[in-house]
């Protein structure tokens, strides 16, 4: 017995190019190498809007096909990364580490170029889908990445400094939302009364309120 086709709706947003030189060195280093690999310097990010999912940051890692790993987000990526062979894994360099390989470089410019471009443009553009289609803003603050494990930490911060300029944060006024840019927005602080702050957005001061994981 066939099951019923389904249909579902995303949101996509793509970059493709180097956003440094480099990057560029590193795309033909790996290019020249003996055995070396053609690397497209692609980025894209991907949210099912309709209908949601149901695990609210369960979107993973996909090069060419999905691996098993995680982005703490609820958003998909793809990028022509380096993977190894079991494609469990994908090479990064550590924090202080000096000389990484080719690998481990092109897959963090990668995450810092091109993929978190492709975040920025997903945010910007989810915007539009809480004010006029309804998506729930909890579902569009899981687009953003959250740290965690070393690739999870290098999209989460990669994403809010390239976004920082973007009207992506969301400040509520009654039952509307609106948003505000950085580089430096004024958030919600846990050092002052709720009321107190409450009360300042009531006298139109635009206070952004993000989830404490962010």
């Amino acid at each position: 017995e066939k099951k019923a086709a389904t249909t579902a709706e995303w949101a996509i947003a793509h970059r493709v190019g180097c956003t440094s030189k480099e990057m560029l060195k590193v795309l033909k280093d790996q290019f020249e190498k003996p055995h070396g690999v053609a690397l497209l310097p692609h980025g894209a990010a991907a949210v099912r809007v309709h209908p949601a999912e149901d695990e609210l940051r369960g979107g993973r890692i996909c090069s060419g096909m999905p691996t098993p790993l995680l982005t703490n987000s609820n958003a998909w990526i793809h990028g022509s990364f380096a993977l190894l062979s079991s494609r469990k894994t994908l090479p990064l360099p550590e924090e202080k580490e000096q000389k990484a390989t080719l690998d481990k470089e092109w897959n963090r410019m990668l995450l810092e170029g091109p993929v978190a471009d492709s975040m920025k443009g997903l945010l910007v553009y989810c915007t539009a889908m809480v004010l006029f289609q309804g998506m729930d803003v909890e579902r569009y603050l899981a687009i953003f990445p959250i740290r965690g494990d070393r690739l999870q930490s290098i999209l989460a911060k990669a994403t809010f400094k390239v976004s920082l300029k973007e009207s992506i944060f969301p400040v509520a006024r009654g039952s509307k939302t609106t948003w505000v840019q950085g580089p430096t927005p004024t958030f919600y602080s846990k050092d002052l009364p709720t009321e107190l702050q409450d009360c300042l957005v009531k006298d139109g001061m635009s206070l952004v309120s993000l989830p404490s994981e962010l």
